[in-house]
Formats: structure tokens, sequence, C-alpha cells
């Protein structure tokens, strides 16, 4: 648990860098050029991905909680709907003036 842990993080702070620390991005730019930052920015992306993968295979999966049964054919159906609501938001139709999602509007 502790390597999946540390595999997040790891990758969590080395995406942090170019926003919380644009610094240390310039330095280091100025220092190696952008070729060799994005070789190392992506070698400590695979590593975090590495550890990340060797975490969550020694990890013993436990059921952090159990669904109800009679919901399983309730989120099907909710499911059913919004492939339905999606593929009628890419298509000229009257479905399309009710819904009022951005990311479907388009």
């Amino acid at each position: 648990m502790t390597s999946l842990v540390v595999g997040v993080l790891l990758f969590a702070c080395v995406h942090s860098i170019p926003s919380l620390a644009p610094s240390l991005k310039a330095n280091v730019l100025t220092k190696i050029g952008e070729d060799a930052y994005k070789g190392i920015f992506s070698l400590l992306l695979l590593g975090a991905f590495g550890v990340i993968i060797v975490g969550w295979r020694s990890v013993v999966p436990e059921p952090i909680y159990l669904p109800f049964p009679a919901l399983h054919k309730v989120a099907l159906s909710l499911l059913a709907c919004a492939f339905w609501v999606m593929a009628a938001s890419k298509r000229q139709s009257r479905l399309r003036l009710l819904i009022r999602h951005p990311m479907l509007k388009k």
C-alpha cells in the first residue's frame, strides 16, 4: 500500500511542478533545455506509473462497500439513458433542445 501511495504522490508532484513551481521549471529549462526537460519529465512519470503498478499489484483487494443488488438494474438503465443522450447530442433532434449540459450542447 505504501508504494501505491508513493507512486500516486510522485505522479501528482511531477504534474504540479509547472503550475506550483514555475521558477523551478524555468531554471531547469534554461540549464538543460526543453527536450531534456521533457525527457526527464516523461521518465519521472513512467517511474511513477511503475511504482503505482507495483503498489497496486501488492495490495490485497478489500471491498469498501457492497452495493444493493436491487440497484444494479437501476444503474444499468441510467447508464443506457446516458449513452442515449450522448448519442442524441451529436445529431439534430428535438432532444438536443432539452439538453442543458454544456458538454453535450456543441
